[in-house]
Formats: C-alpha cells, structure tokens, sequence
C-alpha cells in the first residue's frame, strides 16, 4: 500500500511541477530586420508588443538599424513590461554600440507592481577607438537574479550615446508562488491516493 501512495505522489509532484513550468521567451524584431532595405532607419510603431510582453518609450520612437533596434533619441527611457501584468524574470539582453565614436552606458532598473525599485545593473558599450576586445560587438548582457519577479523593467541611454537591442530573453511567470489547487484537484489527487490504497488492500485480502 505505501509503495503505490509513494508511487502517486512521486506522480503528483510531476503533474504540478508541469502545470507551474516556466514559459521562456525570446523577444526579437526580426519582422522589422527581415523588412529592412539597407537605405534608413525603418520606424516601429509603438508600443512594439510580441508574445505578451511589450516596449514603450517615452516621447521618442523606437527604429530598425537592420541588426537591431535603438532608441532614436539620446536621454530616452524604455519599459518593459507584460500585456497583461504579470510578473516575469529578465535573463537577458543583446547590446551593441551604435556608434563607433562614443563609449555608451545603459542602465536598466527592475520594479515592483507598486513601483518600488528592486534592483539596477549598468554595463558600458565600448566604442571602437577604445581599441579593446569588447569594442563595437554584440554582447549578451545577463542580469543578475535580482531582476527575478519584477512588474516592468526600464532602460535609458545617456544624451547622444546610442545603444541597439535584440533578443530579449523573458521567463514569464518565473519564480512565482505554485498556483493553489483547486479544491475539485486536491479531491482527485486524494480519491486517487484512497483507490490505490483500496487496490492495494483487495490484492492482499484475496492472496
């Protein structure tokens, strides 16, 4: 009886840790990329939403260099945030310079529902002059677990210092609390524990 109970509940804890798997994500551009013609920076109509999550930008567009997306003025500020509300955990984002001149630095800041600051990380774009192994390339930038379970996530650029983006990756719902069971699914699991239990009792009965 208890080898088939501990059979059941071995069975339950995949069942839920099914339901509660983390929805992973890439947010890309790559229907603006594909459509860009190499002669100007293509605009993006904002705010730019894929696979329920979306950017807004304050008072400023958000345009298409054909290898990304930047911001198209400096001191500009992007939000991340889910359509529908949610929490999520940001893993991570592709940076590159945009121009060859000037060192970018960009600055993100994680928030809570009720906009109080949870985290903030800043990385510096080297520009190509500065002659180092870094200069002018894609990096993926990896944030730290403090931007686990954060409402929205902003950025900004210093004035003039243009950075692009790509390949934002998203964990929607990460980290949150296991979803309560429904009382009718704590019932089936518990009808289910007391039949295999029964079962179990018959065989030995009729041995």
């Amino acid at each position: 009886m208890f080898k088939n109970i501990k059979i059941a509940l071995m069975v339950s804890v995949i069942l839920f840790a099914m339901v509660s798997t983390v929805n992973a994500i890439v947010m890309t551009f790559d229907d603006y990329e594909s459509n860009y013609d190499g002669t100007d920076v293509a605009p993006i109509s904002l705010p730019y939403q894929a696979q329920d999550f979306e950017i807004k930008v304050d008072s400023v567009d958000l345009s298409c260099s054909g290898k990304g997306i930047f911001m198209s003025n400096g001191e500009s500020m992007a939000t991340l945030s889910a359509v529908g509300g949610s929490l999520f955990t940001l893993n991570s984002i592709d940076l590159d310079i945009l121009s060859d001149t000037t060192n970018v630095l960009v600055s993100f800041s994680g928030y809570d529902a009720s906009g109080a600051l949870l985290a903030t990380e800043g990385i510096t774009l080297f520009a190509s002059e500065e002659n180092t192994s870094a200069a002018n390339e894609w990096i993926t930038f990896e944030f730290p677990p403090t931007f686990n379970n954060v409402s929205y996530v902003t950025w900004w650029q210093g004035n003039e210092d243009f950075h692009q983006f790509d390949n934002i990756a998203i964990n929607e719902n990460a980290s949150a609390p296991a979803p309560v069971p429904e009382p009718a699914t704590c019932l089936l699991f518990g009808s289910g524990l007391i039949g295999m239990a029964g079962i179990s009792r018959r065989k030995k009965l009729f041995k």
